[in-house]
């Protein structure tokens, strides 16, 4: 896989060196380790899941709907103009996926009943590729905002 460019050997060196710290530290207190198979496969993960495009979507859809699920609400629907990423939690994909991302995101979506996640295509949602494109000038790690701006 390493040689198909699918993984960049740089991120697995630091993923495997990672895990392997981890893995010292769970040995040493709590007397449990991991297989050298288990942490090469966990490894390889991570490093397949960093090489895919819309992660910085999926970070950001997890980022948000924890602090959607700690103010209350009820009743969301989440537009992505990431079809890709849309799909990835429709049916039995998620359940299955090796991403520890898309599963930490499904399992949310799945303990809300009235939360939904729909395709809306870049141009038909203006305001919220106006706010994107707002935030990245601000560069600040989080914006709130309670009404869309006239602009």
């Amino acid at each position: 896989m390493l040689h198909d460019g699918e993984i960049s050997w740089a991120c697995l060196f630091g993923l495997l060196a990672w895990r392997l710290w981890k893995n010292q530290n769970l040995f040493i207190f709590q007397k449990k380790s991991w297989s050298s198979s288990k942490i090469i496969k966990v490894s390889m993960c991570w490093a397949k899941q960093s090489s895919l495009a819309p992660r910085d979507e999926l970070w950001g859809i997890l980022d948000g709907l924890k602090l959607i699920q700690r103010r209350g609400h009820s009743n969301v629907v989440i537009h992505s103009d990431s079809l890709e990423v849309v799909k990835a939690f429709h049916g039995n994909v998620s359940k299955i996926s090796d991403s520890a991302l898309i599963r930490r995101i499904h399992r949310i979506l799945s303990q809300e009943s009235h939360w939904t996640l729909r395709y809306i295509p870049r141009e038909e949602n203006q305001c919220a590729d106006y706010l994107a494109k707002l935030a990245f000038e601000r560069k600040e790690d989080l914006q709130l905002v309670e009404t869309p701006p006239d602009a």
